[in-house]
């Protein structure tokens, strides 16, 4: 089986820590027992610029207002 292993760093704004992120990741536990998630709590800006560095490995921010860089990928995950 595929099994992911190894330690994922994802970077949260505030209200995803609170909201999104505790089911998700409850639900990722139980699919990917092997696999250790590290939540980094941040501002979007901030967040940004740690995956674009390759310090995260994704993070849950506020789109913003610019054209983010082509070798990031954008996933939409709740619109207010």
């Amino acid at each position: 089986a595929n099994e992911y292993r190894g330690e994922l760093k994802v970077g949260a704004i505030g209200t995803a820590q609170t909201g999104l992120l505790p089911q998700a990741l409850v639900r990722l536990r139980q699919a990917a027992p092997a696999l250790e998630c590290k939540l980094v709590p941040g501002v979007s800006l901030e967040l940004l610029s740690q995956v674009d560095a390759g310090e995260l490995d994704s993070a849950i921010i506020i789109r913003p207002p610019f054209e983010l860089p082509k070798e990031l990928h954008v996933q939409e995950v709740r619109r207010e």
